[in-house]
């Protein structure tokens, strides 16, 4: 993996588990785009909204960076989330429930930023364990 590939896996892991929004500015570019997301979360700005909003709703979140590669100008990585809900998130209500799910990320990178991003998370399974009473 090069040194900038590494760099950018590094600040989006640390960023999560420090629960320090200021690494999407760091890496993503001004123009960035999410193109598997709904358009809740489809640029910078929005995605700072919801790093907020998730951040907050569990605030011992921690992502693990599971398997990661490059390919060219694209980094793909696979990641598990642990957490406990302390506040309502996406309307489901917070009662301390915990939730234990993965995802896939793939980052177009261009002059060191991302600049565009495609993404799949086990929401069927994340929504599964919110609905669960603890």
């Amino acid at each position: 993996m090069t040194t900038e590939a590494k760099d950018i896996l590094d600040a989006i892991l640390s960023g999560w588990n420090q629960k320090n929004w200021e690494f999407l500015e760091a890496v993503h570019a001004v123009d960035w785009v999410d193109r598997s997301s709904s358009e809740d979360t489809n640029d910078l700005a929005s995605m700072k909204d919801f790093f907020d909003s998730f951040t907050t709703s569990f605030p011992d979140m921690k992502m693990e960076i599971i398997k990661s590669m490059i390919c060219g100008d694209e980094i793909a990585y696979y990641y598990n989330i642990k957490g406990t809900q302390e506040r309502d998130f996406l309307g489901f209500p917070a009662h301390g429930q915990k939730v234990d799910f993965n995802g896939m990320t793939i980052l177009k990178i261009d002059s060191g930023l991302c600049t565009e991003a495609w993404g799949v998370t086990d929401k069927m399974l994340l929504f599964h364990q919110l609905r669960k009473n603890p």
